[in-house]
């Protein structure tokens, strides 16, 4: 957050989110999303998300180069980020009335 605050506001804010969350597309390849996060993390991203609706499943990827899955029974958090928050992964997928 601290990266937005600095910038001026009248200034369009240059860099990668801090927290990017990507839907993977079926025709995505391993390749090209593996590129997207490389990218993401290299400009800055403390962590990146990579939803797959097919398998109902939330892949996150750190900086330090380690990643973890969170599945439909577990809680997405980010502390680092968004202190006190927290999402289950359920909710990604659950479907409009």
């Amino acid at each position: 957050m601290e990266r937005v605050r600095a910038t001026k506001p009248d200034d369009c804010y240059i860099g990668a989110p801090e927290l990017a969350v990507e839907v993977v597309s079926p025709s995505e390849t391993a390749e090209m999303l593996s590129g997207k996060i490389n990218l993401l993390l290299a400009g800055g991203s403390l962590a990146v998300w990579a939803i797959y609706s097919r398998s109902r499943e939330v892949r996150v990827f750190l900086p330090d180069g380690t990643s973890f899955k969170r599945g439909v029974n577990d809680v997405l958090t980010a502390p680092e980020l968004l202190p006190g928050w927290e999402l289950p992964v359920a909710k990604l997928f659950e479907s409009d009335p």
